[in-house]
């Protein structure tokens, strides 16, 4: 590992961020495919993807001889740069198969950055625009679904909420379980930090206590998580705030559709916690859902 990095106040990093919404589309990392970082180690390949605050590579660790993704801020600005550290640190706290695992954290020209498993496997955005019926697209995606809820249900115990739970961010891998990303805008809940900035997630997969600016709850994901079960079978990405109307939640079943309909619900509280919800997964027969 690089230098010990310091640790910045949440408070700070958080509310500096709402100064830099502005810039978001614009980046100033240059590296380029075939670049040399951190004295040679890491070669960069391509650009996997980006984020509102980070871009992601694909690169090859020399010392250890694995292809790797590396993340770095897009901005060398200080409160993307404690964004990334941030994420580094609840990474390496997590040890879950279905969250993706982080390696080493570098410094390169004064940019943090980290490597992290580069996975096999499509986004779960990907595989649900591939056209097929409700009934194939649950016996596709059951075990990801699945293991999404695991994922959360692990942040969750740990004391975050990961405010940003979409199937951009969901790995699918070849065997067809799935490896959540992105904790980049992670909100801590355990007393950890008092943020004054709460992470507003991402359009139609946020949920409304969350854009009306109330504090993140593990409520939130799991409505977000609603969003996506809905639209991983059916397809049908809503659209609009008013995305609780009967025609998104159709078609699908009624164990699924009902379990659909209390993640929806407009109420935090009213919604079923992690174990609830790995419960009725569990009990969907993939034979009778569509009964």
């Amino acid at each position: 590992m690089a230098d010990d990095p310091p640790r910045e106040d949440d408070d700070e990093v958080f509310v500096s961020l709402l100064q830099q919404v502005a810039l978001l589309d614009v980046d100033d990392v240059t590296w380029t495919a075939g670049d040399e970082l951190c004295g040679g180690r890491l070669v960069i390949e391509n650009v996997l993807g980006r984020g509102g605050m980070g871009i992601v590579f694909a690169a090859t660790d020399r010392k250890t001889q694995t292809a790797v993704a590396l993340k770095a801020a897009r901005r060398l600005d200080d409160s993307m740069q404690s964004c990334i550290l941030r994420e580094f640190r609840i990474l390496r706290d997590l040890e879950h198969p279905h969250i993706v695992r982080a390696h080493e954290l570098h410094r390169e020209a004064k940019r943090w950055c980290f490597t992290m498993d580069r996975l096999p496997g499509r986004a779960l955005s990907d595989e649900i625009a591939r056209p097929s019926t409700p009934q194939e697209r649950w016996l596709s995606l059951r075990h990801a679904m699945s293991d999404i809820v695991s994922a959360l249900i692990a942040l969750h115990e740990s004391g975050r909420v990961h405010c940003d739970v979409k199937p951009g961010n969901v790995v699918v891998r070849p065997n067809g379980h799935a490896v959540l990303l992105d904790l980049g805008t992670a909100h801590e809940t355990d007393g950890r930090s008092q943020n004054r900035f709460h992470p507003a997630g991402t359009g139609v997969y946020a949920a409304p206590e969350l854009i009306d600016g109330h504090p993140p709850t593990a409520a939130c994901d799991w409505y977000s998580f609603g969003v996506l079960l809905n639209e991983a079978v059916t397809g049908i990405a809503p659209t609009e705030h008013d995305r609780l109307e009967q025609r998104h939640i159709q078609g699908v079943g009624d164990a699924l559709s009902g379990l659909t309909r209390a993640l929806l619900d407009p109420t935090p509280e009213h919604r079923p916690d992690g174990d609830a919800i790995r419960r009725r997964l569990s009990q969907i027969q993939s034979s009778r859902f569509m009964r």
